[in-house]
């Protein structure tokens, strides 16, 4: 993990917070705000929805995804998804080639 210093009291001591979608650090001498870690696409979490709501992008069937994919009118949460959805076919075919050479 990457060594972070508060830009208020120069302290390399800090802790990190989940907010929403992001994971946040925040020095632990002072309480400043030092910068957003970017949060693995797998483990975004899904913000709308009934079924759904809540959970981690890597727990959602496909079916849902193609759903969300043809038919949600917010681009933001549709390139989530077809980010995910991609990162999650780059990892059954690194899997399946594993599979194969052995």
């Amino acid at each position: 993990m990457q060594q972070l210093t508060c830009p208020k009291c120069d302290s390399k001591n800090y802790e990190i917070k989940m907010r929403d979608n992001h994971r946040v650090a925040y020095c632990k001498n002072c309480g400043a705000y030092i910068k957003n870690i970017p949060v693995p696409i797998s483990e975004f979490i899904w913000p709308v929805g009934k079924k759904f709501k809540g959970k981690m992008l890597r727990t959602i069937p496909d079916w849902y995804m193609d759903w969300v994919i043809e038919n949600f009118e917010d681009d933001n949460l549709k390139k989530k998804m077809i980010e995910w959805k991609k990162e999650k076919e780059k990892i059954q075919l690194k899997i399946w080639n594993e599979k194969i050479t052995k």
